[in-house]
């Protein structure tokens, strides 16, 4: 083949490749778009809401929805959120929660082409009131929108106006004045919030644990939502621990389980995992079949993996088997002191480094070289 043949082909794939990352307003009207905000600020007189709280949106977009405003300035679109649910995290500080009905058909939504922007102002009733004689208003949302809002007057789409992207978040991007909006009738106090970066998974390997009795070891990878600070049980979304010895077995969230009982005091940071000391505990309680030797037991408990356990003024780690239902073997090893007295905490795991972008670049550069020798080659 060619060389000019073959530059056309990589040319032609790049630009397949680019076009398939770039948003295509024809491909579906109905979007959705979930959005995750914490609160930042809070105005005078709204006591149930509080810096820090965290609040969780999702609602559809119908693009097809026709202009209404004859003006050339500004876009007004009755229904164009055909759904629209908030909800509040159970580790907020305030009391507030969106527990009333969102009326749609009464909620304001108007683009501006003059400032290329996009406001959503949802109203309801039934919500809680955020102070002294402050009842709900709105939730008030306000996009900025990265490219030209283009406003012909009536007859356009909604989808028209923002052509050539499709409405999500991204590309629009959450304004810093908005929030939930209360009411006392003269004046609008707001509980300010701000988007809430996405989080993406990490993944950290597991520290080896090696018993000396038994002869047991334990290591494996453990898999977390993203999460920085305490961890919760759901918070750890996957994990594989591999057990060798006298037995050997895999665990996983298939075999075993974790709760607030065998698994507290532990904390996440971007590049560890630590339990505290004391009082921490992180352990996975196993519920069979772990091996091919034990029979699944439903939710009996079969044993437990202990990778730190500090709670009840111990300082140990180690493995316990027993099965419940029949004579398979038993085990039980555990070691310690883990730490010593003037610690505060047991490293777990540790980050599972993603490749770099430079060894990314240094193996495509390799791929191409071995491809070009290839075709010189053949």
């Amino acid at each position: 083949m060619e060389a000019k043949t073959l530059s056309r082909l990589a040319f032609g794939l790049l630009s397949l490749h680019i076009a398939s990352l770039l948003p295509c307003a024809a491909l579906a009207d109905a979007l959705d778009t979930t959005l995750t905000v914490r609160v930042t600020s809070v105005d005078a007189g709204v006591d149930s809401i509080t810096v820090g709280d965290v609040f969780f949106l999702e609602f559809t977009v119908e693009d097809s929805v026709v202009d209404t405003n004859a003006s050339v300035g500004a876009g007004k679109f009755p229904g164009l959120v055909t759904s629209f649910s908030m909800s509040a995290s159970p580790s907020n500080n305030g009391s507030w929660t969106p527990s009333g009905a969102f009326d749609l058909a009464g909620s304001n939504f108007v683009n501006n082409a003059f400032g290329d922007s996009i406001t959503f102002q949802l109203r309801g009733t039934g919500f809680p009131d955020g102070g002294s004689s402050l009842t709900f208003h709105d939730i008030d949302l306000g996009f900025n929108w990265p490219t030209d809002v283009t406003d012909s007057g009536l007859g356009d789409t909604f989808s028209q106006q923002l052509s050539p992207a499709s409405f999500g978040v991204p590309p629009a991007i959450l304004m810093l004045s908005v929030g939930i909006r209360f009411t006392d009738g003269f004046d609008f106090p707001t509980a300010f919030f701000m988007p809430v970066p996405s989080q993406v998974a990490l993944t950290y390997r597991i520290e080896p644990v090696n018993l000396v009795v038994s002869g047991a070891t334990f290591e494996g990878t453990v898999t977390t939502d993203g999460t920085l600070g305490s961890l919760a049980p759901a918070n750890l979304v996957d994990w594989s621990v591999d057990v060798s010895g006298p037995l050997d077995f895999t665990i996983t969230p298939a075999n075993s389980a974790l709760n607030s009982t065998v698994f507290s005091m532990v904390s996440a940071s971007e590049t560890e995992i630590r339990v505290a000391f004391p009082d921490g505990v992180f352990q996975f309680n196993l519920i069979g079949p772990f091996t091919t030797t034990v029979p699944e037991c439903s939710s009996c408990f079969e044993g437990a993996v202990q990778l730190f356990r500090s709670d009840f003024e111990r300082n140990i780690q180690g493995l316990d088997l027993h099965d419940e239902d029949d004579s398979d073997p038993s085990i039980n090893d555990f070691q310690g002191p883990v730490v010593a007295e003037n610690e505060t905490s047991y490293l777990a795991a540790t980050i599972v480094p993603e490749p770099s972008p430079r060894l990314l670049g240094i193996a495509a550069i390799a791929a191409i070289a071995l491809l070009t020798r290839l075709r010189r080659r053949f």
